[in-house]
């Protein structure tokens, strides 16, 4: 059977050659293992991210790069595709800071929750699409959701007060970190791969959450 995914090296950067048929979750599950099992080879370089092989959404490619930092010391600072090179500062260096804080191997769900659906993890959770009303997740770690939460999200389950929840917006939500709960009502624009990039942060801050916009540049 073939690799799902394909891993070379250059001077400058990595080359990922990802299998167009598999199910984008098998990729991005096996890119977490290789980079978790060669975390000492590849070390902590700052690398330019080739990709061939299949065409990725921007959310797909913003995965492909959280799966390669969640689990080694790499940085992608730039994306080369379809012979153009893009600035991959949003996702490399801006949300780098939380990721860094992720628990290793993170679970990965590539797509928008449906109505009622419930997810857990046992450590931390991603979600590449949005929460629905009536949809709930939960992680025994932090939460990180690229669309709108619309649902239930409750993350730290059992780290507690440190956990945090990063999402593109969130909209008559029920949030809950350890045992603090609040409903929150705040929606901000966000464009992955782009300076305009903006989400929303939720922490506990002395008891309460608290909930604030987080812009690039700002640790």
């Amino acid at each position: 059977m073939a690799e799902d995914v394909m891993i070379k090296s250059y001077s400058h950067g990595i080359l990922l050659v990802l299998d167009p048929e598999r199910p984008i979750e098998e990729v991005l599950t096996t890119i977490c293992k290789k980079f978790a099992q060669g975390r000492e080879f590849f070390g902590n370089a700052d690398l330019v991210l080739s990709i061939e092989g299949r065409e990725l959404s921007d959310e797909e490619t913003a995965a492909v790069i959280q799966s390669i930092e969640l689990n080694s010391d790499v940085h992608i600072s730039l994306l080369s595709l379809k012979d153009k090179m893009w600035d991959a500062k949003m996702v490399g260096q801006k949300e780098r800071f939380f990721f860094e804080k992720a628990d290793e191997n993170a679970r990965i769900i590539p797509r928008s929750l449906g109505e009622n659906e419930k997810v857990t993890s046992e450590t931390g959770l991603l979600v590449l699409g949005d929460v629905p009303e009536d949809a709930t997740v939960e992680a025994n770690g932090n939460i990180i959701v690229t669309g709108v939460i619309r649902g239930h999200a409750h993350a730290g389950i059992t780290t507690g007060t440190s956990a945090f929840i990063l999402a593109g917006g969130i909209e008559d939500a029920d949030v809950t970190i350890f045992k603090t709960n609040e409903a929150f009502r705040i929606k901000k624009k966000k464009r992955l791969l782009s300076n305009e990039n903006e989400m929303i942060l939720v922490q506990l801050v002395d008891g309460q959450l608290s909930c604030k916009s987080y812009e690039q540049g700002i640790l």
